[in-house]
């Protein structure tokens, strides 16, 4: 076992290509996100790490299940993303 890992098989933390995979979005966004302040993170050693607990809890405020449909991403959520990217292509 690898010390990223804890007895229950999962990663304590992941990486921004591990976490975009793992929410299902793209890398560009998860550090939208990120740097938004809307998902925490820590950067160790020039490495940017998601903790596992974090993702979760995200998911958790971002989705709601209405029988088997999830509902998307909050529009004030979006708009913020929206406006980074608009910024950084500025």
């Amino acid at each position: 076992m690898s010390t990223d890992e804890v007895n229950d098989g999962h990663l304590l933390a992941y990486n921004i290509k591990a976490g975009a995979a793992t929410l299902g979005i793209s890398q560009s966004n998860l550090r939208t996100l990120v740097r938004q302040g809307i998902l925490p993170a820590a950067r160790v050693k020039g490495r940017i790490l998601l903790p596992r607990e974090a993702l979760i809890d995200f998911l958790r405020k971002v989705t709601s299940y209405e029988g088997d449909r999830v509902r998307e991403i909050p529009e004030h959520i979006r708009k913020k993303m929206k406006n980074s990217k608009g910024r950084e292509n500025a």
